[in-house]
């Protein structure tokens, strides 16, 4: 079995973002070193992200993110509660991606 660097699976995530988080992105390249950067740090960067927007809380955020899930249409209009929505849903995958640290393919 392949093991994968925790590097690896950080700069994916950050090349799998959609573009409204180029700026954050750009932000956390020139702030942090990626090739040191663990994915609990990446998921405290856009919890504390999340935070300070004053965006909804834990509860909230899950319950959005399973809404999503459930086969809602996302619609690709950059109205606040959508970039809030998919932060959330993005902040549970993290979450999600944490629980299996360790069990990379």
């Amino acid at each position: 079995d392949e093991k994968v660097e925790e590097s690896t699976i950080v700069q994916k995530v950050l090349r799998s973002l959609p573009d409204r988080f180029d700026s954050k992105i750009s932000a956390i390249e020139e702030a942090k070193d990626l090739d040191s950067l663990k994915m609990d740090e990446l998921h405290g960067i856009f919890t504390a992200c999340e935070m300070r927007k004053g965006g909804p809380s834990s509860k909230d955020a899950a319950f959005k993110a399973s809404k999503l899930k459930k086969g809602k249409e996302r619609n690709d209009c950059s109205d606040e509660s959508d970039v809030e929505s998919e932060l959330a849903q993005l902040v549970g995958n993290l979450k999600k991606g944490s629980k299996l640290k360790g069990k990379y393919p």
